[in-house]
């Protein structure tokens, strides 16, 4: 059944998955078809003029497959990265390389054919290198194929072996199904060009009269395709795997490079109540100060009040630790304090052995019989030094030039968190031209520039609005996929969303005016992160467990820890590496989720979902025909 309809001023038809093959399996069925015609003119081999028109005629005849043979990408290392590391693939290689190198040779016997050439290699020189007992093409893609999926230590099984081994730390960059898929086309080129080979071999023999060959053609097609439908139904059940690409932590962190951070978003703050009080009174106590200003500073004389740096937002959350404490204040902007040693040896922040260039100390002090208190509490102040704010610009594809998003990561620009996205053109058949994936540049917008609105152009978290919402959303409908995402701000969160549009699998265009954006409403709520007395993520000695990676949670950026960090850093950090599979493949979903361990803060960072290239698989072959009889006969006139 096909369905048609009209979208964006062009017609997308949208076939049933059985006739979207996958292009190796379409380019198997051409062939095969091609084999049963070239087979039936070879029946009428005696009205040739010539054998050498005969010979011009099948040249011509699969050097025009070869032009649609070059649809699938030729490196022979495509798609191969993860599995270099496996042993056997040096041997796999050798012999794809064999099997390449006859079929180079054989394509130029064609072109000497049809070109005429009087020096050139004979048809039963060709005929001789494609069968050779030792490096033929028979021979060779039996080797291939053990290697490949037979050996107890093939390709295959160790592709198994290494998606049990922590694989996605491992840095390989291709989701479980794309490593199947790869090996899959990999072979099956490999496979297609050695069976080319070999039915050109009997079909030339039996032009060159060595003998009718008709058996030994059957036979070859007969293993071939045996072993094709063995291979394929393997395939519709190994391949549904999962298709998630995501980054563990880095061994080394590199701030700028592989994270980034918001800075000053809840910061921890010292500050005396009498300077928090309207009526400039002690008569409360810290924790009564929930949510107020600074107001000054009360006492002149203070060397704190005066030359440590003041609050100028909403200071939140006082409690009170000691009277008298020793405070070292950073030399880094992004902090306030590096440490806070109080009189009886406790201490906030990684103060332990450690001198301190520019330490000020403040000593609790009493009026009218009243003790003046200094206390602890969070400062939310925007400012120069705050970085707290998150792009709401759509980041979208170049769709009117046919490109799709191919990977996704986090990037820190003028302060602003961004989603930035990798692009490139998409081919028929679900491939990408590698040549044009790039990752496309951010919006390069300031702050302060005219015309740039808060909760229109980008989101300013505060104490009370800093809520992520942490989801993973994948393409619903058939014949879709991600070509933009973007943040939002939705009912008190910021949240993730993708843009879909409808594609066409044989001519891999898209439809540039029929997108739209997902995201997930949860009309359920959502639980919330406990991010528990959080330290520095970056001091974690663990890879980061992988949590929440559903729909139903959501993460507040909040303040390290007191006693680990001072309360100076705003957690989770933010993990920037990018997320990508190679070869760029196009996605069917994305997301944002959190990672963190116990005791530490975390990172938020996005993954991808890679298209389902499983649903396209099927192991329907053309019938062979019946080569023993006579084909209809025709006069095919050649010079």
């Amino acid at each position: 059944m096909i369905i048609s309809r009209l979208l964006g001023g062009f017609c997308v038809i949208c076939f049933c998955v059985g006739d979207q093959r996958l292009l190796i399996d379409q380019l198997r069925w051409d062939f095969l078809e091609l084999e049963n015609e070239v087979w039936n003119f070879s029946s009428n081999g005696l009205l040739y003029k010539s054998q050498e028109a005969a010979e011009a005629y099948l040249s011509k005849k699969f050097q025009d497959f070869d032009r649609k043979l070059m649809q699938m990408p030729q490196d022979l290392l495509y798609g191969s990265k993860a599995m270099r590391m496996i042993p056997n693939f040096l041997f796999f290689y050798s012999e794809l390389k064999m099997i390449e190198t006859l079929y180079q040779k054989f394509k130029d016997y064609q072109q000497q054919v049809i070109a005429g050439s009087t020096d050139r290699v004979s048809l039963e020189d060709i005929i001789y290198d494609i069968t050779n007992n030792k490096s033929g093409a028979e021979k060779t893609v039996d080797r291939a194929y053990e290697l490949a999926y037979k050996d107890y230590d093939g390709i295959e099984k160790e592709l198994d072996r290494m998606l049990q081994e922590n694989y996605w730390c491992k840095n390989k960059q291709q989701s479980p199904q794309q490593l199947i898929y790869n090996l899959y086309n990999l072979f099956a080129l490999a496979e297609l060009k050695a069976y080319i080979l070999q039915q050109f071999s009997h079909l030339g023999n039996r032009l060159w009269d060595k003998g009718d060959f008709v058996d030994k053609s059957i036979a070859s097609r007969k293993k071939y395709e045996s072993r094709v439908t063995e291979r394929m139904k393997s395939l519709s059940t190994s391949i549904r795997r999962m298709r998630e690409v995501w980054r563990c932590d880095p061994e080394v962190f590199v701030k700028g490079k592989n994270y980034d951070q918001f800075t000053r978003l809840l910061q921890g703050h010292i500050e005396n109540e009498v300077d928090m009080s309207s009526k400039r009174t002690c008569r409360q106590t810290c924790s009564a100060y929930s949510l107020t200003k600074s107001y000054g500073c009360y006492d002149d004389h203070s060397e704190f009040c005066r030359r440590v740096e003041r609050c100028n937002g909403n200071i939140i959350g006082c409690f009170f630790v000691e009277s008298h404490a020793s405070i070292c204040v950073s030399p880094d902007r992004n902090r306030r304090y590096d440490f806070i040693r109080y009189n009886s040896g406790k201490t906030f922040g990684n103060g332990k052995g450690k001198s301190c260039s520019n330490r000020r100390t403040v000593n609790s002090w009493t009026r009218w019989f009243v003790r003046c208190h200094y206390c602890m509490c969070l400062c939310d102040e925007q400012g120069p030094l705050s970085d707290r704010y998150i792009n709401l610009r759509p980041v979208l594809a170049d769709i009117k030039n046919n490109r799709v998003v191919t990977g996704v990561r986090l990037i820190k620009n003028n302060r602003i968190v961004h989603l930035q996205i990798q692009e490139g053109k998409l081919l028929p058949y679900g491939y990408i031209n590698e040549s044009t994936v790039h990752w496309v540049n951010v919006d390069n917008y300031k702050l302060t520039d005219a015309g740039v609105r808060n909760k229109e152009d980008f989101f300013t978290m505060s104490y009370g609005e800093r809520s992520m919402a942490l989801d993973d959303i994948q393409v619903k409908e058939e014949n879709h996929i991600v070509t933009g995402v973007r943040f939002e701000f939705i009912k008190n969160k910021i949240h993730f969303e993708i843009y879909v549009s409808p594609f066409d699998w044989h001519t891999g265009r898209v439809s540039h005016n029929n997108g739209y954006y997902i995201y997930e409403s949860n009309p359920n709520g959502r639980k919330k992160i406990d991010i528990d007395n959080p330290d520095i993520p970056t001091n974690t000695k663990e890879q980061s467990w992988i949590n929440h990676l559903g729909i139903d949670s959501y993460v507040e950026f909040t303040n390290s820890a007191f006693g680990k960090d001072a309360a100076q850093s705003t957690v989770p950090f933010i993990d920037i590496q990018e997320v990508v599979n190679k070869p760029a493949v196009p996605l069917m979903g994305a997301g944002i989720y959190y990672k963190g361990n116990r005791g530490y803060g975390g990172f938020i960072a996005p993954r991808i979902q890679t298209y389902d290239f499983g649903k396209h698989v099927s192991s329907k072959l053309p019938n062979m025909g019946d080569r023993h009889d006579v084909a209809e006969e025709k006069d095919v006139e050649l010079n």
